[in-house]
């Protein structure tokens, strides 16, 4: 007798129903489980599948009524392959109607682990082989749960559509998707999503909606008291970024931070950034900003009630050379103008554009409208300052001076620094007797050798003597202050300060500058301070 026709039904958790040559897949089939937790006793995966068939007789179509021995192997393949499991005899088979039950497994364990499909399962009823090989369907995967550290459910799918799609149209207080933990340790996940390919991971989508539809894509909470608890944890070992955000509207990220407890204030960050990884060649950057505008643009623009930016340089280590606090880089290659550090104050008591408490080291040339020293006054310093201008001169130019005592035939040489000549050229003198009139003083040696002879004088008078150089050292040959400059591009017919002169505000050299960050800061100020609703002050 010859088999016409095997209708197969597996039974795991779901059934499914395959007619032999078939091609079409079934869906899934998901039904509403009852609340509540399941003890993961009641839950384990059964080792056995059972497999349900029908035999009919080649020659009269007549379903099949007898007792067979029946051997069943499952291969990697619809043809050939690797044998993967059996031969499993089922003897003495009882068929009745065409129909006959065995449970694969119940005498050749364990079954594959079926973690990596397709599988193909083959019968030899009788001593005869049936033909094609049977493809398994998705319920056998479900066995590879049961030897899995991971989940409680695990599947492989390769389709063309949505592996799981879920559609909510209930009351807005249902959520589509629920997933909780209610034990475990730090490093365990209520939801874990890894890929190996480069698609992304993760991604949320909010469909179309009016200017009143606020609803964020993803709305992250913890309800800890923990204050290490954190809300998102993005991490990367590759060259990418661990947290990437994109908009065509206004803002791609954007962070509130609340502190309902007084006791926290004093650590609150909104963004907290830290870069723990190696040395590498360049900078290590804990937060990066970059903006693309061609005029305007802001990699990072900060704002706080007493500190906008705050910049504190600790190495952990005496590795680093020189530690920074802010560092500041302009390096466009436009014909504007480049400013590494841009500071503004206005509109208060006393306003500073930079304040800075130690020394400062300027490596290239200081231009000023006007210069001084400000210190406590010596007669009143707790109540009162002294200032004085400096010394101004349109050339680069070195003062030096001192009191001399002239010798018996009434000179004296004065001598001067070892690199006095290699810094100055173009000496003037001035001679000055002191105590008593010197009218013969007069510089009788000129500089040379770094110093210069005073004669002329009366024996062992005090004289007192100046002498200015005009710089010549290298930096001073390759930057040469302009004495006089023609004003050029935007600050042609502009001003430093134009109401010095009667002339508008807008033509100030800076006007723009100025304007924007004014236009920016009402900006700010018009802004709606965020909303909070019940469920943020819980």
């Amino acid at each position: 007798m010859t088999v016409n026709r095997i209708a197969t039904v597996m039974c795991w958790l779901v059934a499914f129903a395959v007619a032999a040559g078939a091609s079409a897949s079934q869906p899934f089939v998901l039904e509403e489980a009852a609340s509540g937790t399941v003890p993961a006793e009641e839950r384990s995966t059964a080792a056995t599948v059972w497999f349900q068939g029908f035999l009919a007789d080649d020659a009269t179509g007549d379903p099949v009524s007898a007792t067979y021995n029946i051997v069943a192997r499952i291969y990697s393949a619809a043809g050939g392959g690797s044998l993967l499991w059996g031969p499993e005899t089922h003897a003495a088979v009882t068929i009745t109607e065409g129909w006959f039950n065995i449970e694969l497994g119940s005498v050749v364990s364990p079954l594959p682990t079926f973690a990596s499909p397709p599988y193909y399962l083959s019968l030899q009823v009788n001593g005869e082989y049936l033909v094609p090989r049977l493809k398994m369907a998705s319920v056998p995967s479900a066995l590879q749960s049961a030897t899995s550290d991971l989940l409680p459910f695990s599947a492989t799918y390769a389709g063309t559509s949505d592996a799981i799609a879920i559609d909510v149209t209930g009351a807005n207080s249902v959520d589509g998707i629920n997933v909780q933990r209610t034990n475990g340790t730090t490093g365990a996940y209520a939801i874990y999503a890894s890929n190996s390919s480069p698609a992304m991971v993760f991604r949320g989508y909010q469909g179309t909606g009016t200017a009143t539809n606020l609803a964020p894509v993803m709305d992250l909470d913890i309800a800890n008291s923990n204050n290490d608890s954190k809300v998102v944890d993005a991490y990367t070992t590759g060259a990418g970024p661990a947290y990437h955000g994109s908009t065509d509207g206004l803002r791609a990220v954007q962070v509130y931070a609340y502190a309902t407890d007084a006791a926290d204030d004093s650590d609150a960050h909104v963004v907290h950034a830290v870069y723990s990884g190696v040395d590498r060649v360049g900078d290590n950057v804990g937060v990066y900003g970059e903006a693309l505008d061609d005029t305007w643009g802001i990699g990072g623009e900060f704002h706080g009630s007493g500190h906008g930016v705050v910049g504190v340089a600790e190495a952990p280590s005496s590795g680093a050379l020189v530690h920074r606090g802010v560092v500041g880089r302009a390096a466009s290659t436009t014909t504007g103008q480049n400013i590494g550090v841009w500071g503004e104050a206005s509109a208060g008591a006393s306003n500073y554009a930079g304040f800075f408490s130690g020394d400062v080291d300027i490596a290239g040339t200081l231009s000023k409208d006007a210069g001084s020293f400000k210190i406590d006054h010596p007669l009143d310093p707790a109540n009162k300052y002294l200032y004085h201008s400096f010394v101004e001169s349109p050339d680069m130019k070195n003062v030096y001076d001192g009191v001399v005592v002239l010798d018996a035939v009434g000179e004296a040489w004065v001598e001067l620094p070892d690199w006095f000549e290699a810094l100055n050229r173009d000496f003037r003198y001035q001679l000055t007797a002191l105590d008593a009139p010197g009218p013969n003083l007069h510089v009788a040696d000129r500089i040379s050798g770094n110093r210069f002879r005073i004669a002329g004088g009366a024996s062992g008078a005090s004289v007192s003597w100046q002498v200015t150089g005009i710089r010549h050292d290298p930096y001073a040959e390759a930057h040469r202050i302009p004495v006089e400059e023609v004003k050029t591009g935007r600050e042609q017919g502009r001003y430093r300060h134009p109401e010095l002169y009667g002339a508008p505000a807008n033509a100030g050299v800076l006007y723009e500058v100025e304007e924007r960050g004014r236009q920016a800061a009402a900006r700010r100020a018009e802004r709606p301070e965020r909303a909070t609703d019940e469920s943020e002050t819980e």
